[in-house]
């Protein structure tokens, strides 16, 4: 835990403070005298089809959508997707895409709403918020979202593997595993791979609600059947991090308090120490994520100043 605490405190970027639970397998790989790591980054992606159902509404396969939908098994039937996913691939498929003016005219007004929400259900102080464009750093993101902008299943799934989601994951994978002398490598991301994925037909990827299908079938030689035809899917990342406050909540809470002057320019304190507060006395976990972004930004900031000190 102290090996841990101390490499979470070094981090070169906050965003990376809650990559734990990998943080904990690179420190792991590199007390073995490992060098290099295989992780699965960008498999859901790449193995479970995207925008497959908007296709087969228009060549009128309706039998094939109600078996991957209403009579879905698989990861749509524990989760109970199937009728949301009907409904939702109906109306993409036939309704028209808005033209660029209308979402130009739109964007704003929605993009508003979305920086309040953002400032009210975070941390975020409002005056930071609106002093670096929070609205518009969401409207760039959202430009990026993959919403269906084709009727064509190799062009939808083509547009999600495009996401700077996969490059904004690879280089924090990258900076955590290189903390700890590890190279982290990401086998699902092998261009041969995903041009070979693209050309899949749908039901090799997704079937009756099952996703990954092809990786499956591949791997049932190799892995027991309760894991190949898991239903559930579950993370362990946020349990690991939940975890780790718990064990040295009163080290971390020292460290808010020392920075609160460094944090006040972009951190409500006052609902910052109100949370810390409801988490320490009443052992109220609901808002675990907000003080580790406080955290997170308090450690940073202080390995900031430091630098800033020890280059004088």
């Amino acid at each position: 835990m102290d090996e841990l605490v101390k490499a979470i405190e070094v981090e070169a970027e906050p965003f990376d403070c809650l990559m734990n639970l990998n943080r904990a397998v690179y420190l792991h790989a590199q007390d073995h005298g490992l060098s290099a790591l295989l992780d699965g980054v960008d498999g859901d992606i790449l193995l479970s089809d995207s925008g497959y159902l908007r296709p087969l509404w228009r060549q009128g396969a309706y039998r094939a959508i109600i078996g991957e939908t209403l009579k879905a098994e698989g990861l749509t039937a524990e989760y109970k997707m199937g009728r949301s996913e009907f409904i939702n691939s109906f109306l993409s498929a036939f309704t028209p895409f808005p033209p660029d003016w209308f979402r130009s005219l739109r964007g704003p007004f929605r993009y508003r709403k979305v920086s309040r929400s953002a400032g009210r259900d975070t941390v975020i102080d409002h005056e930071f918020a609106a002093r670096s464009r929070l609205g518009e750093r969401f409207a760039k993101l959202d430009s990026h979202s993959p919403r269906p902008r084709s009727f064509s299943q190799m062009g939808a799934h083509k547009i999600a593997l495009e996401h700077p989601f996969l490059t904004v994951g690879l280089e924090r994978y990258e900076r955590v595993a290189s903390a700890f002398g590890i190279e982290a490598r990401h086998p699902f991301t092998d261009v041969r791979l995903a041009e070979f994925c693209l050309g899949l037909p749908w039901q090799l990827k997704t079937h009756h609600g099952w996703t990954k299908m092809i990786l499956r079938r591949a791997l049932e030689p190799h892995l027991p059947s309760e894991v190949i035809w898991r239903k559930d899917k579950d993370s362990l990342m946020w349990e690991v991090n939940r975890l780790i406050l718990k064990e040295r909540a009163g080290y971390f809470y020292q460290i808010t308090l020392d920075e609160q002057a460094n944090l006040k320019p972009y951190i409500d304190l006052r609902k910052l120490m109100k949370f810390w507060q409801d988490y320490l006395t009443l052992g109220d976990e609901k808002h675990a994520e907000s003080i580790w972004s406080g955290i997170a930004l308090a450690m940073w900031l202080r390995q900031q100043r430091n630098i800033k000190v020890n280059l004088r």
